[in-house]
């Protein structure tokens, strides 16, 4: 899981879409936020980015549990 700002003034955003490809696990996902901060888990939204990464973890144990 890449979860990163869509406005990031230190890291570009395409920059995720590069490591996207170069990750070979077929369980990947990339969010892009609505926020113009380099530190998304700190300040507002950050609840958002915390049940991203929730939703992200539940949906790779779901498909370990069916197999």
């Amino acid at each position: 899981l890449i979860v990163q700002a869509d406005n990031d003034p230190v890291v570009k955003p395409e920059s995720a879409q590069k490591i996207m490809e170069k990750i070979s696990s077929k369980r990947k996902d990339l969010k892009m936020l609505p926020f113009s901060r380099h530190v998304i888990v700190l300040g507002e939204g950050k609840n958002e980015v915390f049940e991203r990464v929730y939703a992200f973890i539940q949906s790779i144990a779901k498909a370990d549990k069916s197999g």
